[in-house]
């Protein structure tokens, strides 16, 4: 029975139209839908940490061993705050609240925390997207994390919209976009799962990419939000925004196709083992005939596990 800290769930499988997309590179598959074509993926396995694959039918057992590892330095701790450690939270940039809000990005104030580990991970290629997970939602990511950030959020439609130079740039296009309370950036797990693979109408998504153009093509609020001097001159596509009104769409499947009406969610406070068959697997959701187990919430949580 492997012992090991709790990571998010990876991938193993994932076929576009029966063909296996194991070889192509998140840049490929973002090239392919920004050239206009759409792209169909299927998901039936997963990967949990030394555990190895893991697919519904499965009998699977998780046991808390009451120990927990920061996921960022490995140090052992009582308490973790979204798997971080209390040091990192306060020191580690990755851990900064602009992380998780960049358009509040501090980079250029000098007051970074880690300005080199910044340079790499805030001032790359991100992708503006709209995706379905119960409902619209608009996000932002790493182009390396096409289509792997869709999974991790239970999505089943999603469409690049734009394509920045920089996290900073993408927060404050995010952020703009949701403002006027039309659109939001928020993912309901409730109606994520109820909705099983469920996509949105070709209506529906016209009527969203409408909301989308419109608000692009008022010009001055764009450059109001000074979005092309949001980077270091010397960074990679420093200030580039390109938008992508015309992309393909990514419809992805979850194998099998299982909408979880049962919604009593669990956690290691309640108890400090989750083990049952295995429903089906969605957006870091394990989901079991009696209740769902929320796998990111629970990183650097130290288990027994087995299948």
């Amino acid at each position: 029975m492997p012992t090991f800290a709790l990571r998010k769930l990876g991938l193993e499988s994932q076929t576009r139209k029966g063909r296996d997309l194991s070889d192509h590179t998140p840049a490929q598959v973002l090239n392919h839908l920004l050239s206009g074509e759409d792209l169909s993926l299927e998901i039936d396995t997963f990967t949990c940490g030394e555990l190895g694959s893991i697919r519904s039918g499965q009998h699977l057992s998780l046991r808390w061993t009451g120990k927990c590892s920061c996921i960022i330095c490995g140090a052992s701790t009582r308490r973790l705050m979204n798997g971080i450690c209390y040091n990192c939270f306060q020191n580690k940039a990755e851990a900064d609240l602009c992380v998780m809000n960049p358009r509040h990005c501090h980079y250029l104030q000098g007051t970074c925390r880690e300005p080199a580990w910044g340079r790499g991970f805030c001032f790359q290629p991100h992708v503006v997207y709209l995706s379905y997970t119960g409902d619209f939602k608009v996000g932002i990511t790493r182009v390396d994390q096409i289509p792997v950030r869709w999974l991790d959020q239970g999505a089943t439609w999603a469409r690049p919209l734009a394509l920045v130079g920089s996290r900073h740039q993408a927060g404050a296009i995010e952020h703009a976009l949701t403002s006027s309370g039309l659109l939001s950036d928020r993912t309901s797990w409730k109606k994520m799962l109820r909705a099983g693979n469920a996509r949105p109408m070709e209506s529906e998504i016209q009527d969203r990419l409408r909301i989308f153009s419109e608000q692009i093509q008022s010009g001055g609020k764009w450059e109001s939000l000074r979005l092309r001097v949001s980077a270091p001159p010397r960074a990679p596509n420093a200030g580039k925004i390109v938008w992508h009104p015309d992309s393909g769409s990514c419809f992805i499947s979850y194998l099998p196709d299982v909408s979880q009406k049962e919604l009593k969610s669990t956690n290691f406070d309640k108890a400090t083992e989750v083990s049952g068959r295995l429903r089906g697997v969605k957006g870091q959701y394990l989901l079991f005939e009696d209740c769902v187990f929320n796998v990111r919430r629970h990183e650097g949580y130290v288990v027994e596990a087995e299948v």
